[in-house]
Order: C-alpha cells, then sequence, then structure tokens
C-alpha cells in the first residue's frame, strides 16, 4: 500500500500558481491509495511520494485586456524627429503655429519650416497634441529674435519665427480700444447655442464684428426678418479672446454674457 500527499491550498492562493514555497507551508494529510491509482506504488526510486495538488490551486494565465489607443478629434503633429529636433535649422514643414505677437493684439499663423527648434516650439507641439487647437494657452512669437537680440537661443520659451504671416486683428476681452457699435440701439442677444433668455445690451457696449455689424443694419433698417438668433461669441466670453476678432460672426459684448464669468 502507498500513501499520496493531498496538498490543502487556501482560498486565498488558488488564483496563484504552486510553487515550493506554498508546498512547504500548505497543512497536508495522507491519505491511502488503492492499487488500482495511476501513481506507481511507492519505492526507493522516488525521492517523494506523489503528490495530489487540488485543480484550482494552480491558475490559468490570465490576459490582460488591450488598451485602446485614444483617438484625438484633431490631426496631431508628428513627434518622431523630436529628439534631434535641436540639430535642426528649423522644423519639418507640414503643420503651422498658431500663436501670437508680443502685445496680444494680433494673432499669426506662421508655416512651421519658417520656426527654428526652441523649448517654446517644443512645448508648442506637445500642448497641441495634448489639448488641441483650442487652448486657453497663448504662446507668443520672440520680437527679440526678430529684432536679432535674443540670447536664450534653444532655451527660449517663445516661438522664434523667421517670417511672420500677415497678422489679424483679435478681439480680448477687457481690453479697451477696439471700435464699438454706434449708440442708441439696444439689441437682443442670445446665449451661446441659442438659449431661450436673451440680454438686451446697448448698442455702445458691442465690438464692431461682422454678426454685430449686420444686426445692427437690419434693426435700424427695420429688416430684421431673419429667424437666426444673434448670439454671443463662446470664444470671447468664455476664454476672454476671438482669435477671428472683426472678422467673427457672432457678437462681442463688453457686457458679460450670465455664467461666463464662472467658466
Amino acid at each position: 500500500m502507498c500513501r499520496t500527499k493531498i496538498v490543502h491550498i487556501s482560498e486565498a492562493d488558488r488564483f496563484e500558481t504552486v510553487s515550493d514555497q506554498h508546498v512547504s507551508d500548505a497543512s497536508s494529510e495522507y491519505m491511502p491509495c488503492d492499487e488500482s491509482s495511476e501513481y506507481p506504488s511507492w519505492n526507493n526510486n522516488y525521492e517523494q511520494p506523489p503528490m495530489c495538488v487540488h485543480p484550482t490551486a494552480v491558475s490559468m494565465p490570465v490576459q490582460e485586456p488591450q488598451r485602446r489607443q485614444e483617438m484625438k478629434p484633431w490631426p496631431l503633429i508628428p513627434t518622431e524627429w523630436m529628439d534631434s529636433c535641436f540639430e535642426m535649422p528649423t522644423f519639418p514643414s507640414g503643420w503651422t503655429f498658431n500663436v501670437y505677437d508680443g502685445q496680444l493684439t494680433s494673432y499669426l499663423e506662421i508655416p512651421s519650416e519658417q520656426v527654428v527648434p526652441t523649448y517654446g516650439g517644443v512645448r508648442y507641439i506637445e500642448h497641441y497634441n495634448e489639448v488641441g487647437p483650442y487652448s486657453r494657452f497663448r504662446f507668443q512669437v520672440c520680437h527679440n529674435f526678430l529684432s536679432g537680440r535674443c540670447n536664450k537661443g534653444a532655451q527660449c520659451t517663445y516661438i522664434h519665427a523667421q517670417q511672420l504671416s500677415p497678422p489679424r486683428l483679435i478681439h480680448v476681452m477687457n481690453v479697451d480700444g477696439y471700435e464699438r457699435l454706434p449708440a442708441g440701439v439696444t439689441l437682443c442677444i442670445h446665449l451661446p447655442g441659442g438659449g431661450n433668455r436673451p440680454q438686451m445690451i446697448p448698442s455702445e457696449y458691442i465690438l464692431r464684428t461682422e454678426g454685430s455689424e449686420k444686426l445692427y443694419r437690419e434693426v435700424t433698417e427695420g429688416q430684421r426678418r431673419s429667424l437666426h438668433r444673434p448670439q454671443h461669441c463662446a470664444h470671447f466670453q468664455f476664454k476672454k479672446v476671438c482669435n477671428r476678432g472683426p472678422q467673427c460672426s457672432f457678437i462681442h459684448s463688453l457686457v458679460p454674457a450670465p455664467h461666463a464669468q464662472l467658466r
């Protein structure tokens, strides 16, 4: 008669692979085994009696679910050349740097091949790929570089543009000097998205844009028949800046829209 060792594995170890440590620590008892057992009779050719291990003690390899690559709703700027970018005279071509001038009065769209690599340029690419083109962070060109007086080189946090594109005037909240509509008319302006609670705003508190001038003409000339509701510019109200400036088709009001100050 031979004896077979039965190992009892605790519930906590059910899903772990049996190891020598588990076997030595586990409580065990010996039970007799009949001659029809699949194991041979005990003899001196075995260093130890065969073990019967509970099948649940041996775990199957668990495959972790594959993480789906997050897809961005905007085209990403390639970065495979990033490690060696400071050895290049300019960034590769294929995209534009959308930045502001030093005084935050105009918006510039500069081709990438016109920009010399700097820390600010690299940070622009990383920030764009992370949050997209509608960020509240405003990168600016380095005017010292344009005049040949920037001594920071690649460590500069601004954009080193070899040539500037034609500037586009922007509108920034709480900045004076922009043209306004003539006084004497009260205009009905809706929330961004066409909310049902419009504001009645005097025309002298509205900046000149394509949208506000069209609305002003329709009201003063008695031609207001459009079903379109004039709306606040969401960028101007919530982000405090509109890159389209006077070319915007929405309303740039100096009177804050409800809840705009909370964003």
